[in-house]
């Protein structure tokens, strides 16, 4: 069987499901782009960047309802500890989530800038196969550069005034 090149979504996506999406997305999601190493047993010299949309959530209606509209994967996860609840994950990558991204990204509130750079950094990749060799020196650096953007993102922690001064914003 050859590898599943994304087509289309299950349906096509209303409006209103883009708006549910961004929303999942800022408030139960991650936007996460994963720099694997390269794979010398296939020839590989560059870095492997696969993009990454999740939503998280204990109650699987809500991963379903994506999963159902998006297509993608759906996952559960029971705790080690069993004083917390098993939580159900949708997850889509690569091209699906690119075109997910896309579709959220006039929707977002929080993740917008995430989304941004996550497209950005997708569009250098491309559809090449994996185990395809390198790219220039100059491709590499621009997409480590994004990736480096990307991680500083996502572990940024807003002091009292900054929280302050983006809440004055919000429209």
């Amino acid at each position: 069987m050859g590898k599943f090149k994304f087509t289309k979504f299950n349906v096509e996506p209303t409006e209103m499901d883009w708006l549910r999406m961004a929303t999942l997305i800022d408030t139960e999601g991650s936007v996460k782009v994963a720099r694997n190493k390269p794979q010398p047993k296939c020839g590989g010299k560059s870095f492997y960047y696969a993009l990454y949309v999740q939503v998280t959530n204990s109650d699987p209606r809500i991963p379903y309802w994506c999963l159902r509209i998006f297509g993608g994967n759906m996952e559960v996860r029971k705790p080690k500890n069993t004083k917390h609840k098993i939580v159900y994950v949708f997850w889509s990558l690569s091209r699906r989530a690119e075109k997910i991204l896309e579709g959220c990204l006039p929707y977002f509130l929080a993740k917008k800038d995430q989304a941004e750079l996550a497209l950005m950094l997708r569009h250098t990749v491309g559809n090449t196969k994996f185990c395809r060799g390198g790219v220039s020196p100059e491709r590499e650096i621009q997409r480590e550069s994004i990736w480096k953007q990307l991680t500083a993102l996502k572990h940024r922690n807003f002091t009292p005034e900054e929280a302050k001064l983006i809440t004055d914003t919000v429209q």
